[in-house]
């Protein structure tokens, strides 16, 4: 009898020690999958696993993402849930000038095997390379060029996503390349745009420098922010050009206002809702423009008379008659190419530098306008 007691003492020592082994590897399981946090984008999300990441992409009106890649620097047979991209990326086309920035801020280049537009580039590096042959130029085009993709054949394509999707998207799929949609340009936080250096980190193999390099913009940025915080003084200012009946201006909520708010500018459209363009009747401008001291972001107009010529309008604004007036041609080339549309949105510390060095000049030092150039 005391042996039997003993044997059952056994077996549930046993079995509360077999118990506990399982429950721990199941929270062991669960600690190997990390979503790491955005400070402020919102357009995607990266979880981190014990073989590689899980890269969602999101169009930010839509909680279904546009993509679900899973990311490892060897493919298998586990994961196989979600579409498999190995990292690094070696070669990809890509289909915007922003893409462009983030990439040379992470020195990588070279990675850029085809871009739709050479009159678009800023970049010299990139331009050298497409005037060699090293990269394609595959033009500026609405439908992308299958056959030639094809040719290519890309590790992934990196594109932004307007609307509905192109045709030549699917066929691009089946040809087995990755089309990766990067939807940075719905960001409205200056910083939230900034941080998808995180995801070409990512793809590139360089995601802790890409961190790193995003902490450095984010403390740049929220310092100059908070310094400026303090100031009494905030002038009115405008933004936006005319196109055809209507003045465009950022909405309220948009990426543009964020940037002149926290420069200390009081934005005189912020009451209109909207993260976007907004079309405004030429009379509400008129009524409203004499509440701003500045207009920055009068397109890519270099000289007052340019300007007035585009539209009589522009004469009697407030802005204008004080010369007050800056476009966003700081950094341009012979060909088109803008740096601004490159290097601006992931650089938005230097961006809010320029507009405080415009509305505030006495509050920074050091500094010379670098995306944004005065009238003449």
């Amino acid at each position: 009898m005391k042996t039997d007691l003993r044997l059952i003492y056994l077996i549930l020592i046993l079995t509360i020690a077999f118990s506990g082994c399982k429950k721990q590897n199941s929270e062991g399981d669960k600690s190997t999958s990390e979503i790491i946090k955005n400070d402020y984008a919102e357009g995607f999300s990266i979880t981190k696993t014990k073989d590689g990441y899980l890269l969602r992409l999101f169009d930010v009106n839509n909680s279904n993402p546009l993509n679900e890649i899973f990311l490892t620097e060897k493919k298998s047979e586990e994961n196989t849930n979600y579409q498999q991209l190995e990292i690094p990326l070696k070669k990809t086309i890509i289909g915007s000038s922003t893409f462009i920035g983030f990439l040379n801020t992470l020195n990588k280049i070279e990675v850029i095997q085809g871009f739709p537009g050479k009159q678009l580039v800023y970049n010299q590096k990139l331009l050298d390379r497409i005037e060699n042959g090293k990269v394609t130029d595959l033009g500026n085009q609405i439908s992308w060029n299958v056959e030639k993709v094809a040719e290519m054949n890309p590790d992934a394509m990196i594109l932004n996503l307007f609307g509905a999707e192109d045709p030549s998207i699917e066929n691009i799929r089946k040809l087995g390349i990755p089309v990766i949609f990067v939807q940075d340009y719905q960001e409205t936080h200056p910083l939230g745009k900034a941080e998808w250096i995180k995801v070409f980190g990512l793809l590139t193999g360089k995601y802790d420098h890409s961190v790193a390099i995003f902490e450095d913009i984010k403390n740049n940025y929220l310092c100059l922010k908070e310094k400026i915080g303090n100031v009494e003084n905030k002038p009115g200012v405008t933004s936006g050009m005319i196109y055809e009946d209507a003045w465009f201006a950022p909405g309220g909520d948009s990426y543009m206002a964020t940037l002149i708010s926290d420069a200390g500018g009081d934005y005189i459209w912020s009451d209109k809702e909207g993260t976007g363009g907004l079309p405004l009747a030429k009379e509400i401008v008129l009524t409203r423009a004499n509440q701003a001291d500045y207009w920055i972001g009068a397109a890519a107009f270099d000289n007052y008379a340019k300007l007035k010529e585009h539209d009589k309008l522009f004469e009697s604004i407030k802005a204008v008659e004080n010369k007050n007036v800056y476009t966003y041609i700081g950094k341009i080339r012979e060909n088109g190419g803008n740096d601004y549309f490159e290097t601006g949105p992931v650089n938005p510390d230097i961006l809010l530098k320029d507009i405080v060095l415009i509305l505030h000049p006495e509050m920074i030092q050091d500094h010379e306008l670098t995306y944004y150039k005065a009238l003449k």
